[in-house]
């Protein structure tokens, strides 16, 4: 299986929007699910997006996309996301296994 997590600081429609148009463009470089589908050939119309969680960008919001993406990696899921080194709190490591 297959997970993005991802922040953005526009609505989530916006978001899925630039993904989708990236991928009907071929511009993998703008989007690491475009980049995905197409380098896989996986049909990007099976996609499901939800939002985890609404706050304002900033810290938190940077934290929280740590933190599931951590607890995404413990999971049968493939993560993706557009941060190419995420740094992970030591704390969080331990809490999750990743230590």
């Amino acid at each position: 299986m297959l997970s993005y997590v991802g922040q953005t600081g526009r609505t989530l429609q916006q978001r899925i929007s630039e993904h989708k148009f990236a991928f009907s463009n071929k511009k993998n470089q703008d989007s690491t699910i475009a980049d995905h589908c197409l380098s896989s050939h996986h049909d990007f119309s099976h996609i499901e997006f939800h939002l985890l969680h609404r706050v304002t960008k900033g810290r938190l919001m940077n934290q929280l996309e740590m933190l599931e993406t951590v607890a995404m990696t413990n999971t049968n899921y493939h993560v993706l996301n557009d941060v190419l080194c995420v740094y992970i709190n030591p704390f969080i490591s331990y809490t999750f296994g990743q230590s």
